[in-house]
């Protein structure tokens, strides 16, 4: 278990939006965090790796790879990593009256998980503001910001379902779940009991690409963010975005953004 964060306590510091910690989690089959009513943190999380499960007065979710998940304060909560594929997740904890209006405003308040594959990005920007820092005061009005453009983005998202139509929604999420592996346009068929070339024309027309081409440039986005952000070996990362072969996976990145992944990351 290994966690890279950046705390700012005490907590019993007051105003509309107040930020205990954000940080990296590398868990392990130990990791299990337990809250009561009252506690008035916020937690919002991005799982870029892994499994886990949340329990929120006694109602229990799972949060996998691609999913962002909320826990409103003054809960009885605990959530823990699954010990077998545990979590590598981004995360902040904060309190104040914003997050509960921020989350009322977009009709979040209640949902506890998000299929958000593209939210990892926000979830960095981030973690880095508050690691910009040493006090408080110094990253908190960058980090209301960005909150408000978290939140945002998850309500556009779970407007978006019901926006685009629903086969084109389900070929869309059947690929985001599986950015650690892949998928066949012949399984997006069966998905949808549809002929691959429907397939390909209805995701084309919707998302603006091909279903191949949108599931290697999530992969490749995923990898970026990991590449930048994390501790991950460059094999840890290729197999966290689905190859097993870590140079075909080097291959395919600097295809894709013109440089190595070691070349990236340094630069970066």
């Amino acid at each position: 278990m290994y966690e890279e964060i950046k705390a700012f306590l005490p907590p019993d510091r007051e105003g509309p939006l107040v930020l205990e910690m954000s940080g990296i989690s590398y868990c392990d089959g130990t990791y299990r965090i337990t809250r009561s009513r009252e506690s008035r943190t916020c937690v919002m999380e991005y799982v870029v790796k892994g499994r886990g499960t949340i329990t929120i007065e006694g109602r229990s979710y799972s949060a996998s790879a691609g999913d962002v998940y909320v826990i409103p304060p003054e809960t009885d909560h605990t959530y823990y990593s699954s010990a077998d594929d545990p979590w590598i997740k981004i995360f902040f904890n904060v309190h104040g009256s914003l997050p509960r209006t921020l989350l009322k405003a977009y009709g979040l308040w209640g949902r506890v998980v998000f299929p958000a594959r593209e939210m990892m990005p926000l979830f960095l920007q981030f973690y880095r503001m508050a690691q910009s820092g040493q006090l408080h005061d110094e990253v908190i009005a960058p980090c209301t910001l960005k909150l408000h453009e978290i939140v945002q983005r998850l309500g556009a998202l779970t407007g978006e379902e019901a926006a685009v139509s629903g086969e084109a929604y389900c070929l869309k999420n059947r690929l985001d779940s599986r950015l650690d592996g892949n998928v066949t346009v012949e399984e997006l068929a069966e998905a949808i009991h549809r002929s691959k070339d429907y397939v390909i024309k209805l995701f084309r027309r919707e998302f603006g690409q091909t279903p191949h081409a949108y599931l290697l440039r999530r992969k490749m986005e995923m990898a970026q963010g990991l590449l930048h952000d994390t501790h991950l070996s460059v094999a840890q990362v290729a197999a966290a975005v689905g190859y097993d072969d870590p140079h075909y996976f080097s291959n395919a990145f600097k295809k894709h953004t013109g440089v190595s992944p070691a070349r990236f990351r340094k630069a970066e």
